[in-house]
């Protein structure tokens, strides 16, 4: 079941969900500009880099962006410890729900699951004929005979035809 929480800082105005979701509440405020009526509404997320979500809250005092996962975290979840990060357990940054949320210390939000996971692509160097020239276990064995991963991955993608004179792509397993 949903569950609503004033946020720190604007309570009486906005409210955080443990299902990551932010509302404004109905409210009347008094600005140097004279008084206004707020309507309960739901705010719309804006995505950041990394697929993050953030949202715009403000009050006479302060205004600017927040991110929901520590909205919710700061609300929902104890942090005795005061660590100062919040861990995605299932490594979807829009997925806010309290369950998917742990507080923790940088070393461990930066090793955590499969971003830091050495699988790699075995790739192909081909003629103009499409004769194979070259395989490589990765585009680092790659970089480590000459060739800049970067040139090859622009011509995988499909941004440039060659590189170094040759047509890159990976390996058909």
């Amino acid at each position: 079941m949903e569950e609503w929480k004033d946020i720190k800082g604007f309570e009486g105005r906005y409210k955080v969900s443990n299902e990551g979701r932010v509302k404004s509440i109905d409210s009347v405020v008094i600005t140097g500009r004279g008084v206004r009526h707020y309507t309960e509404h739901f705010l719309t997320p804006a995505a950041i880099k990394n697929g993050y979500l953030k949202v715009y809250l403000s009050s006479e005092k302060k205004s600017k962006w927040y991110l929901i996962h520590r909205l919710v975290a700061e609300a929902f979840i104890e942090n005795p410890d005061n660590l100062p990060e919040i861990n995605h357990k299932d490594e979807n940054t829009s997925n806010n729900k309290v369950e998917n949320l742990e507080w923790c210390d940088r070393k461990y939000n930066i090793n955590y699951g499969t971003r830091t996971s050495k699988t790699s692509t075995p790739i192909e160097a081909l003629d103009d004929d499409g004769n194979v020239v070259y395989t490589f276990e990765s585009k680092r064995e790659a970089r480590r005979h000459g060739f800049a991963d970067s040139n090859i991955t622009n011509c995988i993608k499909g941004n440039t035809e060659k590189a170094y004179g040759l047509k890159w792509r990976n390996k058909k397993c």
